[in-house]
């Protein structure tokens, strides 16, 4: 979609279009806003992830989601390239799944390692998107929701994080991980022996790992008790227990990262 003067419209034929709309599904009730917190709790901790805002259309919820891969110049909306994990080594997005033969997270740390400008930079980007993922409770974070983008310079970098979502809030849905963490195959399963794979799948230190994983569940737990802004809904409307049980999760796992 397009706005024009704040108002959402169909892009003409070969126009780029500058946001997306994700109608929140009847089957689960409050997603739109589950994301939209997500998104921006990561913001707050100073991730880098794409902005949405909560939306009401004839009781309908929806997120409208602000392109990232686009660039806005001397009046015209320029798109600049972008490749998901999958689409970057060449997966097949039916096997988008690790555990269905897809990329793994040592696949991804190494895609980000060949392909991006600053790869030791870009490395800790995908290593916390890791790590908040599972802080918040997110199983189905898998090798299509990472990407690379390319910038209008030139730089590779990975891409903003999006399509974060507390998937835990929803007992129907598989706490099966998308892409293990480290030996863990569920969020539960998620314990202090995890990091020590993940360290080695992202080629980073166990301690220093432990250390930053620490370090950003204490900070969740900081941006959670000071209020997270969302765009869209005020006092917390739509998010029921959702903050509370974020931070629950990231106390939990505090623990867990300093064992």
């Amino acid at each position: 979609m397009v706005l024009i003067d704040g108002a959402i419209a169909v892009p003409r034929v070969g126009e780029a279009s500058t946001h997306l709309i994700k109608p929140e599904p009847d089957r689960f009730p409050g997603l739109a806003a589950n994301e939209a917190f997500c998104l921006a709790l990561a913001r707050a901790l100073g991730l880098d992830a794409a902005m949405a805002a909560w939306h009401e259309a004839d009781g309908k919820p929806y997120l409208l989601v602000t392109r990232y891969d686009r660039l806005h110049r001397d009046a015209q909306t320029i798109r600049l390239h972008q490749e998901d994990f999958a689409q970057a080594l060449g997966v097949p997005s039916n096997r988008k799944y690790a555990s269905e033969g897809g990329p793994t997270f040592r696949d991804g740390f190494a895609l980000v390692r060949q392909a991006t400008t600053r790869p030791a930079r870009e490395v800790l980007k995908l290593a916390d998107a890791a790590l908040f993922n599972v802080i918040i409770g997110n199983a189905d974070a898998h090798a299509k929701n990472y990407s690379l983008l390319r910038r209008a310079d030139g730089e590779v970098v990975l891409a903003p994080l999006y399509d974060l979502v507390a998937t835990h809030i929803w007992p129907e849905l598989s706490a099966k991980l998308a892409m293990r963490f480290g030996r863990a195959a569920t969020l539960e399963d998620v314990d202090a022996e995890s990091f020590e794979r993940f360290a080695a799948d992202a080629g980073l230190g166990l301690p220093f790992l432990r250390r930053r994983a620490a370090a950003l569940a204490a900070r969740v737990q900081e941006v959670i008790a000071e209020g997270v802004t969302v765009p869209g809904l005020q006092d917390g409307d739509c998010l029921d227990e959702l903050p509370a049980i974020v931070l629950d999760r990231a106390a939990r796992f505090t623990l867990k990262a300093r064992v």
